[in-house]
């Protein structure tokens, strides 16, 4: 059980290299920022959490794929296909969790103080 976290975790960093992975971090704790501001309820979280988690997966598996099809150098019409699907489902996944951000932020407004979430 500790080798698979062990080798999670050494994914984790190497995700941490690549800068999709990380632009979609720093989208994320924007979002995530603006929760906070929102005051969001717990069901709200859950769906933005989901959301996030979502296009994090989606790039991850996006990447690990980029790289595993580059290992050969080979420029054929079926890698590019495999590239070019793997980039739409990042893609799905990105207009999916910007639909839900739209669902979750409209609704509510931004009241733009944390003092107003607390009261």
């Amino acid at each position: 059980m500790m080798r698979r976290i062990s080798h999670a975790m050494r994914g984790v960093r190497f995700a941490l290299q690549s800068r999709e992975i990380v632009g979609h971090m720093v989208i994320a704790l924007v979002v995530v920022f603006l929760g906070v501001l929102a005051c969001l309820d717990a069901t709200r979280w859950t769906l933005l959490v989901f959301a996030i988690g979502l296009v994090l997966v989606a790039e991850t598996l996006n990447t690990a794929l980029e790289q595993a099809l580059n290992v050969s150098g080979i420029h054929h019409p079926v890698i590019g296909r495999s590239k070019d699907l793997a980039a739409a489902a990042v893609l799905f996944a990105a207009l999916t969790a910007g639909a839900i951000g739209v669902f979750i932020f409209a609704p509510v407004g931004m009241s733009g103080t944390l003092a107003h979430c607390l009261s």
